[in-house]
């Protein structure tokens, strides 16, 4: 069993290489390189270095390589001491589980009962056991006990996989508790019924052969199904001793594999989705179990992960987000950053002195000090926000004041609203080739996202000129046709498994940074009814949740409300974003702080649609459209019935789009919502002709046609500014 002792295992992706390197992959031997060479400074390398010789136990440090943009920069006198991981073996058997998946024998949603029919023979709920709960330590599997002595002190495993016992808890998935009994199932499974071959021979062929492990072995605790059963967890076993045995130097070859995505000189080893996946949180940091606190919000496939955890702070605040490790007894680690292209392993006999929690902190000290020695990485900022959205009772306020303060116009209060504009294409693109060619720009004959960013950017001064204190933009977008049921061009900034796609971030982060200086808030829509169909599964659309989230929160952003997704009730593929369970996406981001901080949430409804009670009850704000209503009556009856929703407390109402203009008139849209006291927001679809409108590709972000111009006017006529 895993001991507190942790082992990390610190991957950094290429495109955060020190000193401008690139990775490169050892032959035979590490490249051996000054440290200083690959942008660390050697003195405060040498520093915590010291620090860990004098605080992780009776190795400290001799057992150490340190391995950063594929070249070796630092190595203790025992780095080739060959020896058991213990728990790191973990993951050497997600591994196994990876490159399964990649042949199509099985999937993480498989069920452990299509490959072990009489495992719910004896306990029914075992049948809804998946290979997914087995990985993630929500499985609650439980074999029998026995054998149990001194250097077996948790019983046979062989015992384990093969006589089941009550589970732990039901059903799989309710509850997360750590569990070597999960683990030797999965193994069990992979091997004797999946792969039909034993783990050790299989990651031989498909892993340490190829990445050059040469010492290395895995303990074998005896023969399951005719198969020599190898000890899947690392556990502590008479036979089988504590899983994989091997080195730190080959140890930082399986953490070079892993930083560099599954990718090893060019082969594409293991899929880059499914390391992608591992490495990720994959356990909520509200899910309850006896292992909440150890395991909760950062925990992945056998991956320790530095998630937000329930008690809103990262396991390791010194280190980079994206950090994940191996851990084993023993303080047996492999520590993956890939903000610092850094794989750092590390070895031993004994463990940190101290409770889970002391070991944390010793190893974030450890953290803090290779963060100095590695210092500032390019693109990374410390920057002072300037803008701060948040809520006082109905209210919206910015830097601690009423919006708007002191204003009213023609009778109707003004302070406190948040009024506003779609525009959610700022960050748009087009990934199918087929229909990219849509939105060519009539000057150039080509389309250019970099360019659409750039000008809707340099627009943004004068909307705020005029009063617009809030505008949408969507990670998804919306439709570059204004209106259209088959969407087959391809944006999005999110990937397949819920990644966020760097190049749209980028666009993102300026059109942000920019509205931080004018004072304006974004209201930021994660998914669209449109493109949601691309992310595979529910685990993407939750990590897709938790990347966004956590990217503004890691930036530090304050003027950024989130809508979870566009229209809640209009054709989403996945359950969790339709109505009867959009508010647990909304709790989720809730779950997400910084220093104390969270983001505020809502989700928005079709025209016309007025909220259910669950997202009325989760939500911090509640957001309706107009579009397809236009009685301006109707829409301050919509006010109205929102108001009397079971769960609504003094709360901002807030219209994000509209397609209703009529601003010459006594009476619109948006003078119907403002004379209920709730925010309004413009939407312009227009036609992909740069020129009308604010959704259609390629979009004049000025304000280029006379609808533009009257709604501006009209909004500084009512704002005063």
């Amino acid at each position: 069993m895993a001991s507190a002792a942790i082992a990390l295992f610190i991957a950094s992706c290429a495109a955060a290489c020190g000193a401008g390197q690139l990775a490169v992959f050892p032959e035979k031997d590490w490249q051996e390189v000054s440290p200083e060479s690959q942008g660390v400074d050697p003195a405060k390398l040498k520093a915590a270095i010291d620090y860990m010789d004098a605080s992780f136990g009776a190795e400290g440090a001799k057992q150490l390589v340190i391995v950063r943009n594929g070249r070796l920069i630092w190595k203790g006198p025992e780095c080739d001491a060959c020896h058991e991981l213990f728990s790191a073996t973990k993951v050497f058997t997600s591994t196994i589980l990876g490159l399964l998946i990649a042949d199509g024998k099985c999937t993480l949603d498989t069920r452990a009962v299509e490959h072990l029919p009489d495992l719910a023979k004896q306990h029914p709920v075992y049948a809804r056991l998946t290979l997914r709960h087995l990985a993630s330590m929500t499985g609650g599997y439980r074999g029998r006990v026995a054998n149990v002595e001194p250097r077996q002190k948790w019983g046979d495993p062989i015992v384990y996989v093969t006589a089941p016992d009550k589970p732990e808890f039901e059903p799989p998935g309710s509850r997360v508790a750590y569990n070597d009994h999960d683990v030797h199932l999965l193994g069990r499974i992979l091997a004797a019924r999946v792969a039909k071959e034993p783990l050790k021979d299989l990651f031989k062929r498909r892993i340490a052969d190829p990445i050059g492990m040469r010492r290395w072995d895995w303990g074998a605790c005896g023969t399951v199904d005719g198969m020599t059963h190898y000890n899947a967890a690392g556990t502590p076993a008479l036979k089988g001793g504590g899983g994989v045995q091997t080195t730190p130097s080959d140890l930082a070859r399986l953490g070079l594999l892993y930083l560099n995505r599954g990718n090893w000189d060019g082969k594409q080893l293991i899929p880059a989705s499914f390391v992608d996946e591992a490495t990720a949180t994959q356990v909520p940091a509200t899910m309850p179990g006896r292992s909440r606190g150890l395991l909760g919000g950062a925990y992945g496939f056998y991956w320790w992960t530095n998630g937000v955890m329930a008690n809103g702070k990262r396991r390791w605040p010194a280190a980079p987000p994206r950090t994940c490790a191996a851990h084993g007894a023993s303080t047996n680690f492999c520590i993956v950053i890939p903000e610092w292209n850094m794989v750092v392993a590390r070895m031993g006999k004994a463990p940190i002195p101290g409770t889970d929690a002391q070991q944390d902190e010793v190893i974030n000290g450890f953290f803090a000090r290779l963060a100095a020695a590695v210092g500032p990485q390019p693109g990374e900022k410390t920057v002072e926000r300037k803008t701060e959205v948040s809520i006082r009772g109905d209210a919206f306020l910015i830097n601690g004041r009423p919006t708007y303060q002191g204003r009213t116009w023609e009778g109707k209060k003004i302070e406190g609203l948040l009024l506003n504009s779609r525009m959610v294409q700022g960050i748009f693109d087009d990934m199918n080739p087929e229909t990219v060619k849509k939105w060519a720009y009539p000057d150039t004959g080509k389309w250019d996202a970099e360019r659409n960013t750039r000008e809707f950017v340099a627009a943004m001064p004068e909307w705020r000129r005029h009063g617009l204190l809030a505008f949408t933009i969507n990670l998804q977008g919306g439709s570059p046709q204004g209106y259209s049921r088959e969407q087959p061009w391809h944006n999005s900034a999110i990937t397949e498994t819920g990644e966020l796609r760097p190049d749209y971030m980028a666009r993102l982060e300026r059109i942000l940074d920019e509205a931080d200086e004018l004072g304006m808030a974004a209201i930021l829509g994660i998914f669209y009814f449109g493109q949601d169909q691309r992310l595979k599964d529910e685990a993407a659309v939750k990590r897709a949740l938790d990347n966004a989230v956590l990217w503004v929160l890691d930036r530090g952003y304050r003027n950024v409300l989130i809508e979870v997704n566009n229209e809640c009730n209009v054709r989403y593929d996945h359950a969790i974003l339709q109505p009867g369970r959009v508010h647990e996406l909304i709790e989720r981001v809730k779950t997400h702080t910084r220093d104390g901080r969270r983001l505020l949430v809502a989700t928005s409804y079709g025209g016309g649609t007025i909220p259910r009670e669950n997202v009325v009850r989760a939500s911090d704000f509640l957001l309706l459209h107009g579009n397809g209503v236009g009685d301006p009556a109707r829409i301050a009856e919509m006010v109205r019935k929102t108001r009397q929703v079971p769960g609504y407390r003094p709360m901002p109402i807030l219209f994000n789009e509209d397609d209703h203009f009529d601003f010459e008139k006594p009476m619109n849209n948006f003078i119907a919502a403002i004379g209920e006291y709730a925010s309004w927001g413009y939407f312009d679809p227009g036609a992909s002709n740069y020129r009308d409108g604010y959704q259609c590709p390629p979009v004049n972000w000025t304000l280029s046609t006379p609808r533009k111009r009257a709604f501006f006017a009209k909004l500084k006529e009512v704002t005063g500014q």
